[in-house]
């Protein structure tokens, strides 16, 4: 009886085996020479078309999981199912004080700061970054000056991206914003009713969709290949539907993300026809980061599943705490009957931003007020605290092999100074870490093949 063919050996030289292996057993193909004869190449076609197959199927085997996903795209899409929209950028954002102090002579008793005023910052790294104020501000004139406090400007460039609305071509009534450099927090969608009538209607982004009837102006966010989002709208049953001949109007900024954390001492253009205009810097820019990455979806999304948007345990204030703010490396959230005293009623938090800029005062009531305390149960306070810090210091030693070396000593130093700092980075610095001497010996190690040894 002719030998079966194995199918768990898949790459090509052995189902190649494989294949000769068969047909020598059938009383057919007896006498021939695999190796010369014509028939080889026939093997090779067969093997390589098996083993193709196999490759392409253990990789769409890969991409139907989160765990094991790898193509950005996948991730996000499994993402989604657990109604988790991935974070876009985030524009940095700083704090100041805009006076305008008018001509003598002047009568005006109001000002308005339109929304989207463009102010540039001093340069980093050689480039001036646009900010914006995010909504239109008044003030009276006092003192013979009109004074805007606490203003915030976030850095990106106004965009506006415009869809008409024909259910013929598009059904699921869904429009790619075609813009990756989004921050979505920015977005406003407003629905004009056609190209003659200018009247428009405001959506929200839907939060719950148990309070929504066919009467709730709302829009959804979600993905879009290409590390883009999409909105889309109801139906007429969950969310108002769409008529033919809408015009959907996307405003959002456009933002350069984290290179422009830091930036401070702004400079506007006249205002309202003023031009002594001075902007007095409270907070430099923070809080700006990237898209979110795809191991943070993977990480992130089951975590998001779980919350489901409220904070009742720990973790989910770290969780929900990190995704609408970024700019955090590493959070840690305790309850107060885990304090040192313990303080009942209270949840206390401690984090770190990637930048490792202080936390001003400002910044953390804000954060309280806009993030924690709408997902937070009424009867528990939120305090936001400064982490300690506990700071190591290495006196090293490493063995080396001149024969091997190439660099100077004080090359040698920098490399397993820059080694040190890159454990630190990954390892370290952040809540819950443990400092293991052999792992810092074995990154010291790795930093030149000359090192032998280090203690």
């Amino acid at each position: 009886m002719a030998e079966r063919l194995h199918i768990t050996e898949l790459d090509f030289d052995t189902i190649k085996n494989n294949f000769k292996t068969f047909l020598k057993n059938q009383s057919t193909f007896t006498d021939y020479n695999f190796e010369g004869s014509g028939l080889s190449v026939l093997l090779d076609i067969l093997a390589y078309n098996t083993f193709y197959n196999a490759y392409y199927t253990n990789m769409v085997a890969n991409e139907m999981f989160l765990d094991t996903a790898l193509v950005p795209d996948a991730i996000r899409s499994h993402a989604k199912a657990l109604n988790y929209v991935p974070v876009s950028r985030r524009c940095p954002t700083a704090i100041a004080t805009i006076t305008v102090t008018p001509p003598g002579g002047n009568t005006q008793a109001t000002l308005t700061l339109d929304k989207f005023t463009q102010f540039e910052s001093e340069a980093i790294d050689g480039i001036n970054y646009t900010f914006v104020n995010a909504e239109a501000l008044s003030v009276y004139k006092e003192v013979e000056k009109f004074t805007f406090t606490d203003v915030e400007l976030k850095q990106g460039v106004p965009q506006l991206s415009t869809f008409l609305y024909d259910s013929s071509t598009n059904a699921k009534r869904e429009f790619t914003i075609p813009n990756a450099d989004i921050d979505t927090s920015t977005l406003s969608i407003l629905v004009q009713e056609s190209i003659s009538n200018t009247q428009v209607k405001v959506y929200s982004l839907s939060q719950d969709v148990t309070l929504l009837d066919s009467n709730s102006y709302i829009y959804f966010l979600s993905t879009a290949p290409n590390s883009l989002y999409k909105v889309s709208f109801g139906d007429g049953v969950i969310g108002r539907a769409l008529s033919n001949g809408n015009i959907v109007l996307a405003n959002y900024l456009s933002t350069d993300g984290e290179p422009a954390n830091g930036a401070n001492n702004f400079a506007t253009r006249a205002l309202s026809g003023f031009s002594n205009v001075s902007v007095t810097p409270i907070s430099a820019a923070s809080s700006g980061s990237d898209i979110e990455t795809a191991d943070d979806i993977r990480f992130h999304a089951p975590l998001a599943y779980t919350s489901q948007n409220r904070a009742v345990t720990a973790k989910d204030y770290e969780f929900l705490i990190q995704q609408a703010y970024p700019n955090i490396r590493s959070i840690s959230a305790w309850g107060g009957e885990e304090n040192d005293p313990p303080v009942f009623g209270k949840v206390f938090i401690a984090y770190q931003l990637k930048t490792d800029a202080p936390i001003n005062d400002t910044e953390k009531q804000r954060i309280i007020d806009e993030i924690i305390r709408p997902i937070s149960m009424v009867t528990v306070e939120p305090v936001v605290v400064d982490p300690n810090y506990v700071y190591l210091k290495f006196t090293t030693t490493v063995d080396i092999d001149k024969k091997l070396n190439s660099l100077s000593s004080a090359e040698l130093s920098d490399l397993i100074r820059q080694s040190i700092i890159d454990y630190a980075d990954t390892t370290l610095n952040r809540f819950g870490s443990t400092f293991v001497s052999s792992r810092l010996e074995a990154a010291i190690d790795a930093s030149s093949a000359s090192i032998i040894g280090s203690d």
